[in-house]
């Protein structure tokens, strides 16, 4: 009898710890993720008015506001004065769980479309992530390095120091840019570039979808790709497949690794070249030799720097010569590589128009 009950046990709490997980408001998790004051969520090791999540929220306000001030406001300004560009979509290869600048300098885009290495967590396991003893430190391992930074490193979310999949860096992002958030979403997707929407999140799970509505009451969708850019990855050709059908747009690229300096890169390059309208790019993005004056009109704006360490094999000549006519630092970004140290620049290309 006691182990009838010991099993009846076992099953009530699974199925509260799944009916909790399924019923979990995204926005009210993504909120509690940044740190912004939300709606009590069941269970939570350390609730809202917890010292440590008080104290977490605290840090965590301190650093947006730096980093808002010192990265996100010039990227703003830039946008406004500018990029003003109004076209729906914006593609940012490499750029990870990166939202707060797809949003600052294309906020008029209606669907976001991110990729990365980094794995997504199931949105239904939000429960347990929430729940989980050290919930908070990893939040605050995975985002502090970015915060300061303005680009994500790797080994910040890695398994061990902070989040191994971005769902819920990504959502915290969101609602810290004034995104409330409708539903969050993982997919598969077909080698026909279809996403499939079947609820089951395995290893092989290929993204994430995000449904919010912004600040100004926009409804919009962000897409994050879990997937290997190089040429002849084996989910490369179904992503530019999805991406071909959600049509051309803008492009972001910042903080790449000069990836796209490389060789094995020439199919993403190819598909960026072919289908962006305004392409906005630090060195670490497409060379400039592939940007050819008949096609693209380029603007070059703040200081462009020498690449050091690693990637000084990645110098561009070209581009140090071409004038810069906010070098006084209108535009100071802080942002790349260089960005700390007074070598933050962005390249503008946009599409001349077929006479």
């Amino acid at each position: 009898m006691r182990y009838t009950w010991l099993v009846l046990g076992i099953l009530s709490a699974c199925l509260f710890q799944q009916a909790y997980a399924d019923s979990i408001d995204p926005d009210s998790a993504a909120r509690w993720f940044g740190g912004l004051p939300a709606r009590e969520l069941p269970g939570l090791i350390e609730g809202p008015t917890s010292d440590r999540w008080v104290a977490y929220s605290s840090e965590f306000e301190r650093r947006w506001e730096d980093f808002r001030e010192r990265q996100l406001l010039a990227a703003q300004t830039f946008s406004k004065k500018k990029l003003r560009s109004k076209h729906a979509v914006i593609y940012y290869m490499f750029g990870g769980p990166d939202f707060p600048f797809a949003d600052a300098f294309f906020p008029d885009a209606s669907v976001y479309v991110l990729s990365g290495l980094e794995p997504v967590t199931d949105p239904s396991r939000l429960g347990d992530v929430i729940r989980s003893a050290n919930a908070l430190s990893r939040l605050h391992a995975s985002l502090g390095g970015y915060l300061k930074r303005g680009f994500f490193k790797t080994e910040d979310m890695r398994e061990g120091s902070g989040f191994a999949g971005v769902t819920p860096l990504l959502m915290a992002l969101v609602a810290r840019s004034g995104g409330k958030l409708a539903a969050v979403s993982t997919f598969h997707l077909g080698e026909d570039g279809q996403l499939n929407f079947d609820g089951q999140t395995t290893d092989r799970t290929d993204g994430l979808r995000i449904d919010f509505v912004d600040s100004r009451a926009r409804t919009k969708l962000l897409y994050y790709f879990a997937v290997n850019l190089a040429d002849g990855s084996n989910r490369l050709d179904a992503f530019l497949r999805f991406c071909a059908r959600t049509g051309d747009g803008d492009a972001l690229l910042k903080s790449a690794s000069y990836l796209l300096h490389e060789n094995n890169f020439s199919h993403l390059r190819r598909f960026l070249l072919d289908h962006s309208l305004v392409l906005l790019e630090d060195d670490s993005g497409i060379p400039l030799r592939y940007l050819r004056d008949e096609h693209w009109k380029l603007e070059l704006f703040g200081n462009y720097l020498a690449p050091i360490g690693q990637f000084e094999k990645y110098f561009q000549p070209e581009l140090a010569s071409m004038p810069q006519p906010q070098r006084s630092g209108r535009y100071s970004f802080e942002t790349g590589y260089l960005g700390q140290i007074g070598g933050s620049h962005f390249l503008l290309a946009r599409r001349r128009v077929s006479q």
